[in-house]
């Protein structure tokens, strides 16, 4: 029979004294982390105890224990644990406050972190992380609870951090973590050596590290989880990049797998590389944001209407997407077919081509435009050099490319025109701006006139 049980398992405790009177987005971020743990695929059990009105579950000394034990005797591939609250010092030792009165009555409101500790050292997952963010009584108090908490085993990350207001800088540095900034390169997934290293960069963290190679987890792809990776996009858009970020990442892994071999074109947006999916062992093109765009800027957005337009076709004149990410430095990339072939810009300079060649060409563009018209899509850059034609069994097919343009519109209205090649640019467009499904057509019109004309 197949075990049942789960990839990993996380609690995710929002304890006493974690929030002020007002703020309660750390508990939004606790509930983040939660999806996007859900959103990598795995089948991840997840169990949140929060102190705020409204809640299910409390964090008592009684129910912290109960889950503690649980998280502990899981047998799952990894196990998470976050605990934000507070911390105080009971007997020259400290304790995670559980309930009220804790100084009155230490037994019910307080359980010492050595309790914890002996739990997650006893932790039956083959690798853990604990994130601690807590109030404290004192000043410099993490290193003190780490000798309390730390485990001494060596697929295990333990990060504390001590908290004077109501934010948790180290809890939102775990999401964006998992959602890719602690993405290792060799992999192109958040492994424990990988994730060690990036919390460690947090001032004021004390931490028991791991090397240990093996993958925690696989960031949520972008259309799996997109407002909790936009709002962390936005966060990265704001980090200085520093040399350490390659404008050609050939030789890297990026989320998903897919492994950049070469450079195949750079375009006005981004560069394409020749890459293999390491899961399924096939070749792809990726399409990767160029470093110096900002991916918060129109031309940002442009690219990831570019990938979620795409996305909604299937048919054979249309490259297919196979995925859609963000690399470790926070450019956007798609996953796509890989189209060994050549435009129709490349066929038109060895001279006419034969009239029924040039009318089947044209006949499967106007296909493919068909299909992006019904999904709602107006293309609005149709030119030779965005028709690849590739061959097979003696065949050709035009797959249409580059929907960096497109805009998407209502049935019947004209969309805002994002640019375009003036030389195929319908004049509505070229004067006024506006395009529509009927643009599209009198470029593909300009297409057959110009490098398919025939003989």
């Amino acid at each position: 029979m197949a075990s049942r049980h789960p990839e990993g398992t996380a609690l995710l405790v929002a304890g006493h004294g974690a929030f002020g009177s007002l703020d309660a987005s750390a508990l939004n971020t606790l509930g983040k982390i939660g999806e996007a743990l859900l959103a990598t695929g795995a089948a991840w059990q997840i169990r949140r105890l929060a102190s705020m009105a409204g809640e299910r579950h409390a964090p008592d000394r009684g129910a912290l224990k109960q889950h503690l034990d649980e998280l502990s005797g899981e047998s799952a591939r990894a196990a998470v644990l976050v605990l934000l609250g507070s911390v105080t010092t009971l007997g020259n030792e400290p304790a995670l406050i559980t309930g009220g009165q804790a100084r009155e009555y230490p037994e019910d409101a307080t359980l010492p972190l050595r309790w914890i500790r002996e739990r997650l050292r006893a932790a039956r997952a083959e690798q853990l992380v604990a994130v601690v963010s807590a109030h404290g009584e004192r000043a410099d108090e993490p290193e003190a609870w780490l000798r309390a908490l730390g485990t001494n085993r060596a697929p295990h990350i333990v990060a504390i951090a001590q908290t004077r207001d109501d934010t948790h800088p180290i809890v939102e540095a775990l999401l964006t973590a998992l959602c890719g900034d602690a993405l290792d390169p060799r992999t192109g997934t958040v492994t424990m050596a990988s994730l060690s290293s990036y919390l460690g960069r947090l001032p004021g963290v004390a931490m028991q590290v791991s090397d240990v190679s093996e993958t925690l987890a696989q960031p949520p792809p972008l259309a799996g989880l997109w407002d909790v990776r936009r709002s962390q996009l936005s966060l990265r858009a704001n980090r200085p990049r520093t040399g350490g970020d390659p404008e050609d990442l050939t030789g890297i892994v990026l989320p998903g797998r897919f492994r950049i071999d070469s450079v195949v074109a750079r375009g006005t947006f981004g560069t394409v590389y020749r890459a293999r999916q390491l899961a399924v062992e096939r070749d792809v093109a990726v399409k990767v944001l160029h470093a110096d765009i900002d991916p918060a800027s129109d031309d940002g957005r442009l690219f990831v209407h570019e990938v979620r337009s795409v996305g909604r076709i299937d048919h054979p004149n249309v490259v297919r997407i196979h995925q859609a990410d963000i690399t470790a430095d926070g450019r956007l990339f798609f996953a796509m077919e890989f189209l060994a072939g050549r435009d129709l810009q490349e066929l038109g300079e060895h001279g006419p081509l034969a009239t029924e060649r040039a009318v089947d060409l044209v006949r499967q563009l106007l296909a493919g435009l068909r299909a992006a018209h019904d999904a709602g899509l107006v293309h609005a850059d149709i030119k030779p050099a965005n028709a690849i034609v590739v061959e097979r069994d003696g065949a050709e097919r035009v797959v249409l490319v580059d929907f960096g343009l497109a805009r998407l519109r209502a049935a019947d209205h004209p969309a805002e025109s994002a640019g375009g090649t003036p030389a195929y640019m319908a004049p509505e467009q070229m004067h006024v701006g506006r395009v529509d499904a009927r643009s599209d057509l009198f470029s593909a019109a300009l297409v057959l006139a110009g490098p398919t004309r025939t003989r």
